[in-house]
Formats: C-alpha cells, structure tokens, sequence
C-alpha cells in the first residue's frame, strides 16, 4: 500500500533553496518523498551549466482564464519561457541524475548588476538584452517527467509561495513574531485573537478583490486608517466618515457583494 502511495506520488514536499544540499536530498530519497526545490546556484551551479548544455525553450502557456483577465485589465501577460538541464551531484557518485527545471522571464525595467565582475553573462541572476533581460529561476526535483509538464511542475512548486506569504503576514501583520506573555496560555489566547483578526482581515479583503486580495497592511490602510463612527439611531445603522474619505468608502462598499442584504446609511461629516 505504502509503496502504490509512493508511484501515485501522493507524498511531497516544496522547498527554498537553504534545502538544496546532500541531506535534505537523501533524506527524501530514503523516505520516498518527491520534493521540489528551489535550486541553489551555490550547489548545483545551473547557472554556468545552462551555457554549457544548452537549453530548448518551450514559452509557457496561459490558461483560458488568464487570458480572459489580462484581456479585462488591459495588461500585457509576460513572456515566459521554460526549459531543463540535468544536474549529478557530486556526492552521488555517478550514480543520481536530477532535472533542473528553468523558467525565464523577460524583464524591461530590471536592473542587472554584476557585483563580482563575472565574464559570462549567464553567471548574472538576469541577462541584459535590448532594454531588458531574461529574469531566471530554476527548481530542483525528482517529479516523473513523463507524467508531469514542466509547466505543472513549476506551478506546482510556486504555490509553496502562498505559506510563506502567511507565515509571513503571522510574524509582521500581527505580531506574531514575538509572543508577549511569559505564560503558555496566555500567548495561546493572543495567538487565537490574533487569528481572529486575521481571518476577519482577510474576509474584508476577499470582498473588495476576490481574485487578488491584498494583505493585512494595505487593507487596514484602505479600509481602518482613517477616522470613522458606526452609530445607531432611530434603529438604523450609519457610519460617519469625513468628507475626504466619503466618495472612497461609498464606492467601494457599493462594489461589495454580500451575503445577506445589509441596509447600511452612510453619513458624512465635515
């Protein structure tokens, strides 16, 4: 059963690049696991073996839908492209032979810097062309590539991006990087209110953009930082806002589409 669980690939993991080293790798291998890793140049130097083996291209392709909402907001999709090397690491012994997958994306306003006085230009994290240059990362796995696309397998190991997002807004969009009590329990309850918070947070976000909701820090300053008053009178809610702030809250609460119907006066104040 555990070895069917194993050819199904059902037990994986994604990884940054402080993973990509000799014990992380065979600890994986020794457990069956399949891994995605960022790749490390410091160890696998896919940088330099780009030049040297050669890289067909494929261009990445876009789903229906987000053609549709480039289409809608009138933004150009980026040209990307994505290609794959082999890496066999020197530790193995002849014996390992990992894919590197590469993706590439065309940049026109990034800056490429050679701090180290390099003399090829594949030794850069970019390459300068024309006004712009190709922006390049790579991931290390050990993914069947006869059932996966390099396109699937790059989403794939992407979407590790959406916890670290949230590990990310825990530590500094609720200060959550340093508990304050002394007590167990007591941070155990600031942590809870924490999440409360959060989860309050993000549902305001989800209603102002369902497809790409902001975090915590634009949201309170889209929607709490500025002076307002919810009040009840004659058994009808109403909230008092500046006039600065008036024409904004009414647009963008007359944007929201809610659950229930809610009857909400908005009154403003000099």
């Amino acid at each position: 059963m555990l070895v069917a669980r194993k050819r199904k690939e059902l037990d994986f993991v994604r990884m940054d690049s402080a993973f990509c080293n000799q014990s992380t790798i065979k600890s994986c291998l020794n457990r069956g696991l399949f891994f995605t890793i960022t790749a490390n140049k410091a160890t696998t130097f896919w940088h330099t073996e780009m030049e040297s083996q050669g890289i067909d291209w494929k261009d990445w392709e876009y789903s229906e839908k987000e053609q549709e909402r480039f289409t809608r907001t009138g933004v150009t999709p980026p040209k990307v492209q994505l290609g794959r090397i082999w890496w066999r690491p020197a530790w193995s012994e002849g014996v390992l032979l990992f894919p590197i997958l590469i993706k590439r994306t065309w940049k026109t306003f990034c800056k490429f810097k050679d701090k180290h006085n390099q003399s090829s230009l594949l030794e850069l994290a970019g390459v300068a062309e024309d006004g712009g240059g190709w922006d390049y990362y790579a991931v290390l796995t050990n993914l069947d590539l006869t059932k996966w696309s390099y396109q699937e397998v790059m989403v794939h190991h992407q979407k590790r991006a959406s916890s670290e997002n949230m590990n990310k807004e825990a530590k500094y969009g609720y200060s959550l990087n340093n508990l304050p009590c002394r007590k167990l329990l007591a941070n155990r309850a600031w942590y809870v209110l924490a999440m409360i918070a959060h989860n309050l947070m993000r549902f305001t976000a989800l209603m102002d953009d369902p497809e790409q909701p902001s975090m915590a820090k634009k949201t309170r300053r889209k929607f709490i930082n500025f002076p307002a008053k919810v009040i009840e009178r004659s058994k009808q809610l109403w909230l008092r806002v500046p006039v600065k702030y008036f024409k904004e809250v009414i647009e963008t609460i007359a944007g929201w589409c809610f659950p229930e119907q809610v009857r909400t006066h908005i009154h403003s104040t000099a």
